[in-house]
Protein backbone atom coordinates (compact mmCIF):
# COMPACT_ATOMS: atom_id res chain seq x y z
CA UNK A 1 0.00 0.00 0.00
CA UNK A 2 2.80 2.40 0.87
CA UNK A 3 4.58 1.60 -2.38
CA UNK A 4 1.45 2.39 -4.42
CA UNK A 5 1.06 5.68 -2.59
CA UNK A 6 4.72 6.52 -3.24
CA UNK A 7 4.36 5.78 -6.96
CA UNK A 8 1.18 7.89 -7.12
CA UNK A 9 2.88 10.75 -5.28
CA UNK A 10 5.89 10.56 -7.59
CA UNK A 11 3.66 10.67 -10.67
CA UNK A 12 1.76 13.64 -9.29
CA UNK A 13 4.98 15.51 -8.53
CA UNK A 14 6.28 14.81 -12.03
CA UNK A 15 3.17 15.65 -14.03
CA UNK A 16 1.56 18.51 -12.08
CA UNK A 17 4.15 21.10 -13.20
CA UNK A 18 3.59 20.03 -16.81
CA UNK A 19 -0.17 20.34 -16.46
CA UNK A 20 0.13 23.68 -14.66
CA UNK A 21 1.94 25.12 -17.68
CA UNK A 22 -0.93 24.10 -19.95
CA UNK A 23 -2.60 26.96 -21.74
CA UNK A 24 -5.78 27.16 -23.77
CA UNK A 25 -5.25 26.59 -27.47
CA UNK A 26 -4.59 29.71 -29.50
CA UNK A 27 -7.55 31.19 -31.30
CA UNK A 28 -5.61 31.84 -34.48
CA UNK A 29 -3.77 28.82 -35.81
CA UNK A 30 -0.54 30.03 -37.36
CA UNK A 31 2.78 28.34 -38.05
CA UNK A 32 4.38 30.34 -35.24
CA UNK A 33 1.80 29.12 -32.72
CA UNK A 34 2.18 25.51 -33.83
CA UNK A 35 5.98 25.71 -33.62
CA UNK A 36 5.72 27.28 -30.16
CA UNK A 37 3.38 24.54 -28.96
CA UNK A 38 5.67 21.79 -30.26
CA UNK A 39 8.64 23.53 -28.65
CA UNK A 40 6.89 23.61 -25.27
CA UNK A 41 5.97 19.93 -25.51
CA UNK A 42 9.55 19.00 -26.42
CA UNK A 43 10.88 20.99 -23.46
CA UNK A 44 8.49 19.24 -21.08
CA UNK A 45 9.40 15.80 -22.40
CA UNK A 46 13.12 16.61 -22.11
CA UNK A 47 12.70 17.77 -18.51
CA UNK A 48 10.75 14.64 -17.51
CA UNK A 49 13.20 12.31 -19.28
CA UNK A 50 16.15 14.05 -17.62
CA UNK A 51 14.60 13.70 -14.19
CA UNK A 52 13.78 10.02 -14.72
CA UNK A 53 17.24 9.20 -16.10
CA UNK A 54 19.06 10.72 -13.15
CA UNK A 55 16.55 9.25 -10.69
CA UNK A 56 17.22 5.79 -12.13
CA UNK A 57 20.99 6.33 -11.88
CA UNK A 58 20.64 7.53 -8.29
CA UNK A 59 18.56 4.50 -7.34
CA UNK A 60 21.17 2.23 -8.91
CA UNK A 61 23.90 3.94 -6.87
CA UNK A 62 21.93 3.72 -3.65
CA UNK A 63 21.05 0.06 -4.10
CA UNK A 64 24.53 -1.05 -5.21
CA UNK A 65 25.57 -1.97 -1.69
CA UNK A 66 29.25 -1.58 -2.50
CA UNK A 67 29.14 -4.17 -5.28
CA UNK A 68 31.66 -3.02 -7.91
CA UNK A 69 29.69 -4.29 -10.90
CA UNK A 70 26.50 -2.56 -9.73
CA UNK A 71 28.42 0.66 -9.13
CA UNK A 72 29.82 0.39 -12.66
CA UNK A 73 26.28 -0.08 -14.00
CA UNK A 74 25.12 2.99 -12.08
CA UNK A 75 28.03 5.05 -13.44
CA UNK A 76 27.16 3.94 -16.96
CA UNK A 77 23.51 4.91 -16.42
CA UNK A 78 24.59 8.33 -15.16
CA UNK A 79 26.95 8.77 -18.13
CA UNK A 80 24.26 7.83 -20.66
CA UNK A 81 21.84 10.13 -18.84
CA UNK A 82 24.25 13.01 -19.41
CA UNK A 83 24.65 12.00 -23.08
CA UNK A 84 20.85 11.92 -23.43
CA UNK A 85 20.54 15.39 -21.93
CA UNK A 86 23.18 16.77 -24.29
CA UNK A 87 21.50 15.19 -27.32
CA UNK A 88 18.11 16.47 -26.16
CA UNK A 89 19.42 19.99 -25.65
CA UNK A 90 21.07 19.94 -29.08
CA UNK A 91 17.85 18.77 -30.72
CA UNK A 92 15.86 21.41 -28.84
CA UNK A 93 18.30 24.15 -29.81
CA UNK A 94 18.26 23.09 -33.47
CA UNK A 95 14.46 23.15 -33.40
CA UNK A 96 14.53 26.61 -31.79
CA UNK A 97 16.96 27.94 -34.39
CA UNK A 98 14.78 26.64 -37.21
CA UNK A 99 11.71 28.12 -35.55
CA UNK A 100 13.38 31.51 -35.23
CA UNK A 101 14.20 31.48 -38.96
CA UNK A 102 10.48 31.18 -39.78
CA UNK A 103 9.34 33.83 -37.27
Amino acid sequence: MKQNFFVFLLLVLVFVPVLACAAPPPTNLTLTNVIGAIENIMYSILAIATFLAFLAAAILFLTSGGNASKIQTAKAAFFWGIIGVVVGLLAWSIFTIIANVFR
